[in-house]
């Protein structure tokens, strides 16, 4: 299925450009594309800039807008009208695209208000990511972190959830709230990192991979390791566009990545390693520093380097470039 398979019956503005879109959002009335804009939360400061004149624009002048600015009409597709007669009620879409083409968000707005979020998996992977968030949001939930699925279905033989609406805000949050969110996050067991079971199964998938230059490499460095780490629930994209603040507290979201027994700081070096690397664009020495910096831990080049180790795997499943990992992890272990 393609992006437009999933908007609605109404206007939909394509952003950033109409030949390269991440989002298309409805505007076909003022408060729908107040409403609409919320899906669309860059981080880059050009971003930003494009998403306040086009809120703008929709907001205080949208007859006007809708005329002269590049817009679409839609009528409804096969999968929105399916959706209405599961939930016998009607609904307008906007759509958010992943970087990774691995799945395509829905905000579902009805009657005026956001209804829900909608996760709709394009590829094998992304079918994969959309049972880790199932997994996490059922445990979660348990824990009254975060609310209880919606919905959850297929279309054509293809699962879908349909996630709860949190009003808050995103944005970079500062040490001592995030702090406060990770312990959120920890079991009661400790173990050596060679004993551990998330680092037995990067070994594993390593093994797997044929990767046994990073398999050496890895049990070279948790084997001289002496300390304990605690087993935790790694959310596995721990990053500020993954978070809302909300009047109660923290809430995360986007769990594809989640693993059931992850290990302690990895979701805090994902955390600072997003920030440095997509938001204030480090690299090298001068990234390793500020990220070590901003965790104070014994064992942080090991620790760095397991992190660092993982996301190669994560990339090479999807074959992306693992160029620049491979070369902090030569300029950590004193290689470069």
């Amino acid at each position: 299925m393609k992006s437009k398979d999933f908007i609605s019956r109404n206007v939909v503005l394509p952003l950033p450009t109409k030949a390269n879109p991440k989002v298309y959002l409805a505007v076909g009335s003022s408060k729908i594309a107040t409403l609409s804009f919320s899906l669309y939360n860059p981080f880059s400061s050009k971003g930003k800039v494009l998403k306040w004149l086009a809120k703008l624009l929709f907001e205080k002048f949208n007859r006007f807008s809708l005329l002269l600015l590049p817009v679409v009409k839609n009528n409804h597709s096969d999968f929105i009208k399916y959706i209405e007669e599961q939930l016998g009620a009607e609904f307008i879409s906007s759509v958010y695209i992943a970087t990774a083409n691995d799945k395509v968000v829905l905000q579902l707005i009805k009657k005026d208000e956001i209804y829900g979020y909608l996760k709709f998996p394009l590829t094998k992977i992304g079918i994969e990511r959309l049972e880790n968030e199932k997994k996490a949001i059922d445990i979660f939930s348990e824990k009254s972190m975060v609310s209880s699925l919606l919905y959850s279905g297929s279309y054509k033989g293809i699962p879908f959830i349909i996630i709860e609406n949190i009003e808050g805000q995103i944005s970079e949050l500062s040490k001592q709230d995030y702090l406060k969110l990770i312990p959120l996050f920890y079991k009661n067991n400790t173990f050596k990192l060679r004993e551990h079971p998330r680092v037995i199964a990067i070994l594993k998938e390593l093994k797997l991979a044929n990767l046994r230059d990073l398999e050496s490499w890895l049990w070279n460095i948790i084997k001289i390791s002496e300390l304990y780490y605690k087993e935790v629930y790694e959310h596995g994209d721990f990053a500020p566009w993954n978070i809302i603040q909300t009047d109660t507290g923290l809430v995360p979201f986007d769990f594809e990545y989640f693993e059931e027994t992850g290990l302690e700081y990895m979701d805090e070096l994902k955390y600072h390693h997003q920030i440095e690397t997509l938001l204030n664009l480090k690299e090298g020495e001068q990234l390793i520093d500020s990220i070590s910096s901003k965790i104070n831990i014994p064992d942080f080049k090991i620790l760095y380097q397991i992190f660092l180790i993982k996301e190669i795997l994560r990339k090479i499943k999807i074959k992306e470039s693992v160029e620049n990992e491979k070369i902090l992890l030569n300029i950590i272990s004193g290689k470069r």
